[in-house]
């Protein structure tokens, strides 16, 4: 009788044991599928803020009015913000992953990043306005002259 406690009591402890590896292991596939889906939102938004400022390049000297060029500048102005908010945000990212992975309250640090990812995300938002009219100009400049 004596064996059979032992052995359900080792079989107890197998099941503990296994249980508690399933849990961290799905806390681990839930807190990595979290961070990837946070980080490619950041990586698309860089992406294509870069690709936008040479866009805006392009339309550099094709600008032949004041608002245009205001235009011009303040998208220009919007996507640089963008990028350097987003890589900032990259860098709070790790202090973010450092402060769980030592069970500091992050609850400031996570509320900070909120608000920068709203401005960073109202700044491409007004980029893209911005440079959609700039477009829309330039292709009104070429369907009335011709050119």
């Amino acid at each position: 009788m004596s064996q059979n406690k032992q052995s359900s009591d080792n079989e107890d402890t197998i099941q503990n044991e296994i249980s508690a590896g399933k849990q961290i292991e799905w806390y681990s596939i839930v807190t990595n599928a979290a961070i990837n889906s946070m980080m490619e939102r950041d990586k698309q938004l860089l992406y294509l803020s870069s690709a936008a400022l040479g866009f805006l390049s392009l339309l550099i000297g094709k600008v032949s009015s004041l608002s245009a060029f205001l235009l011009l500048i303040s998208s220009g102005i919007a996507y640089l913000l963008c990028i350097i908010l987003l890589l900032h945000i990259f860098n709070k990212n790790a202090d973010l992953m450092d402060d769980l992975l030592h069970k500091r309250n992050c609850d400031r640090l996570s509320q900070y990043m909120k608000k920068v990812d709203a401005v960073i995300y109202w700044l491409f938002v007004y980029g893209i306005a911005t440079t959609f009219i700039l477009s829309m100009i330039d292709l009104k400049i070429k369907i009335l002259f011709g050119v």
